[in-house]
């Protein structure tokens, strides 16, 4: 999962984060999942809504990311 928002999360914020290990465990599975073609899931798939679950946490870490990077520059 090598995008610009997992690479400033990663970046900026660390275990003492909640959600940031979460993030990371799911990170792996969906980085797995895409890798093996689905065979990495039973069935070959992956629930929606785990992968919206993602999504939000993503979001929630990548604004806390955000504003922790502004606070640290000034």
């Amino acid at each position: 999962m090598d995008t610009p928002r997992y690479k400033t999360i990663i970046s900026v914020l660390n275990s003492s984060c909640e959600g940031f290990d979460e993030y990371i465990e799911m990170s792996k599975r969906i980085s797995l999942f895409i890798e093996t073609n689905g065979a990495s899931e039973s069935g070959g798939m992956m629930e929606e809504s785990y992968l919206g679950q993602y999504v939000v946490l993503q979001d929630e870490l990548y604004k806390l990311a955000l504003e922790k990077k502004r606070n640290e520059s000034c």
